[in-house]
């Protein structure tokens, strides 16, 4: 069972059942994260250079391509995960 770990923040001790069964996103979820991936990713093209305000926009880009990287490396440690027990011979409870 996880245990939290005494530290500067929030962090468990898990079994690798723990991390594999929640690293692994439903297809809900992976939808959902999706349709956010690409609303994220149409206001960083519609972005607009304010030649009198640079600075802004490389926050604003920075901001947006942070959230990208985060939810494609969700996705892509979701995908990962589900193939690394496709190819294993864990029980299928642990494959859910």
């Amino acid at each position: 069972m996880a245990q939290l770990i005494p530290n500067s923040f929030s962090s468990y001790s898990l079994t690798p059942v723990e991390e594999a069964s929640g690293t692994i996103l439903n297809l809900q979820q992976k939808m959902v994260l999706q349709n956010k991936l690409s609303d994220v990713a149409t206001q960083k093209l519609n972005l607009i250079f304010d030649p009198s305000n640079p600075a802004d926009f490389q926050i604003q880009n920075s901001y947006l391509q942070g959230q990208l990287d985060i939810m494609n490396w969700q996705l892509e440690s979701s995908a990962s995960v589900e193939a690394e027990l496709a190819a294993s011979n864990l029980p299928p409870e642990t494959k859910s």
